[in-house]
């Protein structure tokens, strides 16, 4: 609670005024921005001579509203419980009475901020109070909630999820309110914003309250709304969370459509089970089944009915495969190049539309989410949509390391044109983007040319809830996630005026060089042609040459610092360029052949980045998550992609004799659109018509196959030199994605430690390959290698057949 016995806050930091501008958001379908009624612009004087003259005076419920009770600590396993009686039950309470509760904790502590930095800002004690008592000549209250509406008048505006508030700002007091507590604490934070604080990542590091010897605004009446329904992000604190707005009426999104079915109707109705292969599946649902709509929204409303909620997801489990029989007749064979199939969206609708009609009845606010995702990524070409479905915007599939205006991005445009197919069909869009490079976070990816562009975009085009995936990388990705922050909730700010205050704010006397170095980097995701996830394509992107860009425009800014808050800010910026440096040389020595010490270089970059998560948990930066494991979530997906192909790299290096000292990077290529490992055929034969390709550097994607699901030939000629013929030799693929099949000399070889009447095809997903040559490797004479990889996944990376360096050995 604020406080009992007495009336004000103990307050601690320091800080002062700084210059005023005025947020104008609006609410998806309003038209007005605000409601403005402005006096004559006099201006009321807050703090004059790092004096505050104004009283936080908060309402008594609010006041004395309890704090959440701390969690018990968890006790050893095996432990005795403690003895004694037991802590009494706290009173049930219902759906509605916990938001509510919850909201007026918000709010108790949106006014302890209030008093806080309006001390920091004016460089005195302001005090928040329960009771108003009698105000000294010359203070001004500062009325919240009802108390403010009382004095001021009612709201007269309404917002889904009661999020319009009203910012009045008088000589004789100022009110902040809103038609719920969480606008309230909206209004709260909007007056923070204009008088100057900024809360630009979690923890103390991010926060900038910049400092003046007056603090004042000019007399004003707004009644505003935010410009979305709902504004998140995944990895902040709660502090971070109520100060930069983030909240609202969130849409359910996850994979949820077949978990409205209990396990109990699946067995008295077999006929609901979706047919894949010519076998009825545990989980997927036949869509097309009467009787399965109605039975969803039956369980849907028995467990709305226990927990109240604004949402429900619609959106089937993960994956490609769904009912390959019946429900094939309801598609609109509207093809989809990115899943090289057929749009599942209208078959989807099918079925939703009908649960989404059974429920309107009773629930008519209720609303369903539904991921536009994968194979039901595009608009609908035959089902109309019901108006209380939620299309969420999941590009998975398309471009992501550039903005969605370069048309050289694979999927860019028909990005575009789904989003705006969507927009036409629906009264509301979500969008559930990603915030990070699928896969492969740890390296520095601000995104802020990709968001410049692609928010407003989405913004434009009925986008009103903001849920995009994010991870803890406020050090990589800080420009996107504040310009994500700041125009969901006001989308008429310029993305480059938000920019530029990030910089100059941020970095300080450092900002010009900092702007450099990011600017540098991003323009090595956005002006590279390469369109991979992961780490595919990154010898591309992070060329030793940028490398050293960088690294000399880091150095820059590190000299530019003149205060110890700048010079941690950018050791952040550097602590990832290093990283990534570390990285990038990992990579390179496996494509140059440097394979000894891979294993040891490996463990160090992981170490790094466990210890670099532990430091910076608390800004939410590095990757520390519960999931993530010792080293974070960067080093979750190294470990995932890259341990098992450094550590075999590093064992040959070590224990076999290499025949390749250079690795096998240049092969030719040919597309092999209907072949699928294993083929009895002969190899083909590749000759000089046909093009190479760098797979230590390039992937499908950079040669213009990003979408292709065939089969493509590589072959590639080589001399091993002397070799000791009675030793064992084998081909090893370092990173594969696909069905491989391996030929030497025409002689199709079997994976390494096979029997040997096992398939001569080995399929795997970005993993190493090795197969025996089995005699057929010639010493002192070239040899012709040729592989067949087929890509049998759709993977979010853009993958696709070689991805690595090849390496010939033998044992010693």
């Amino acid at each position: 609670m604020l406080a009992r016995a007495a009336v004000s806050l103990a307050l601690a930091l320091g800080g002062a005024a700084c210059s005023c501008h005025a947020s104008h958001a609006d609410a998806g379908n309003h038209s007005a921005a605000s409601t403005t009624t402005r006096a004559a612009a006099r201006r009321v004087v807050l703090a004059s001579s790092r004096q505050a003259r104004v009283r936080v005076i908060v309402p008594a419920r609010v006041f004395d509203v309890e704090p959440v009770p701390p969690k018990p600590p968890k006790l050893p396993k095996g432990a005795p419980r403690p003895i004694g009686p037991k802590p009494p039950k706290r009173p049930h309470l219902t759906a509605p009475q916990l938001r509510a509760q919850g909201e007026a904790r918000k709010l108790q502590a949106a006014a302890r901020d209030l008093a806080h930095y309006l001390s920091l800002l004016s460089g005195s004690d302001v005090v928040a109070v329960r009771e108003p008592a009698t105000l000294e000549p010359g203070i001004i209250p500062i009325w919240l909630a009802e108390d403010a509406r009382q004095r001021f008048g009612p709201l007269g505006r309404h917002a889904d999820g009661d999020q319009a508030f009203r910012v009045v700002v008088r000589s004789d007091g100022l009110g902040l309110y809103g038609e719920s507590d969480l606008a309230t604490g909206y209004a709260i934070y909007e007056l923070l914003d204009r008088l100057g604080c900024r809360w630009f990542m979690p923890g103390e590091l991010g926060e900038d309250v910049p400092q003046r010897d007056s603090l004042g605004l000019a007399e004003s009446d707004e009644i505003l709304v935010p410009s979305t329904l709902y504004r998140g992000v995944w990895y902040a604190d709660d502090d971070f969370k109520r100060r930069n707005r983030l909240d609202g009426v969130k849409i359910s999104a996850g994979h949820m459509l077949e978990k409205w079915i209990t396990s109990a109707e699946r067995e008295e109705h077999p006929e609901w089970r979706a047919q894949i292969a010519g076998a009825a599946q545990p989980s997927r649902l036949r869509w097309s089944s009467p009787g399965l709509a109605d039975a969803m929204a039956d369980n849907i409303r028995k467990n709305v009915a226990k927990k109240p909620v604004d949402s429900v997801s619609m959106s089937p489990l993960d994956g490609v495969n769904f009912d390959d029989t019946f429900d094939t007749a309801i598609d609109a064979r509207d093809w989809d190049p990115t899943v090289n199939g057929v749009s599942l969206t209208d078959r989807l609708l099918f079925l939703v539309n009908q649960v989404a009609k059974n429920l309107e009845t009773d629930q008519p606010q209720l609303k369903l989410g539904l991921l536009a995702y994968v194979s039901y990524s595009r608009p609908p070409v035959r089902e109309k949509l019901h108006r209380n479905i939620v299309p969420v915007i999941a590009p998975i599939t398309y471009c992501r390391p550039h903005p969605w205006s370069d048309d050289a991005c694979p999927g860019a445009k028909d990005l575009r044109d789904n989003v705006i197919g969507w927009s036409d069909r629906a009264e509301q869009l979500a969008f559930r983007g990603y915030a990070f490079n699928l896969a492969e976070p740890a390296a520095p990816n601000p995104m802020l040319g990709a968001w410049s562009y692609d928010l407003p975009f989405l913004f434009e085009h009925k986008v009103r809830y903001f849920q995009p995936e994010t991870l803890p990388s406020f050090e990589t990705s800080l420009p996107a996630l504040w310009l994500g922050i700041r125009l969901s909730w006001n989308r008429r700010q310029e993305p480059g005026q938000v920019l530029q205050e990030l910089f100059e704010r941020f970095y300080g006397h450092a900002s010009a060089k900092a702007r450099t170095y990011v600017d540098l980097i991003d323009r090595a995701w956005t002006d590279t042609p390469e369109y991979s996830g992961a780490g595919l394509g990154y010898e591309r992107r992070f060329t030793p040459a940028l490398l050293a860009a960088a690294r000399y425009a880091m150095d820059q800014t590190k000299a530019a610092c003149a205060t110890d808050v700048e010079r941690a800010r950018v050791a952040m910026l550097d602590e990832s360029l290093a990283q990534l440096e570390r990285y990038m040389a990992m990579e390179r020595a496996l494509s140059e052949g440097g394979l000894v010490g891979l294993a040891a270089q490996y463990e160090a970059w992981q170490a790094k980045a466990g210890a670099l998560a532990e430091q910076y948990a608390p800004n939410s930066a590095f990757g520390k998550t519960g999931w993530g494991g010792p080293t974070g979530v960067y080093g979750y997906y190294m470990k995932r992609f890259l341990e098992a192909i450094y550590r075999e790299a590093d064992r040959i290096g070590r224990e076999q004799r290499v025949l390749t000292p250079r690795p096998l990077c240049q092969l030719k290529y040919r597309l092999a659109p209907l072949l699928q490992p294993p083929i009895a055929d002969a190899a083909a034969v590749l000759g000089d018509g046909d093009p190479s390709m760098d797979v230590c550097r390039e992937t499908w994607s950079s040669i213009g196959q990003h979408d292709y699901f065939g089969a493509m030939w590589y072959q590639v000629d080589f001399d091993p030199g002397a070799l000791a013929v009675d030793k064992p030799s084998f081909v090893w693929l370092s990173r594969v994605d696909g069905a491989t099949q391996v030929w030497l000399n025409g002689q199709p070889l079997r994976p390494k430690d096979a029997a040997p009447d096992a398939a001569k095809s080995v399929e795997t997903h970005l993993k190493p390959l090795a197969f025996d040559t089995n005699g057929a490797l010639r010493p002192h004479a070239d040899n012709r290698l040729t592989v067949l990889v087929r890509r049998t996944r759709l993977a979010e990376l853009g993958a696709g057949g070689l991805v690595g360096p090849v390496i010939v050995y033998a044992d010693r």
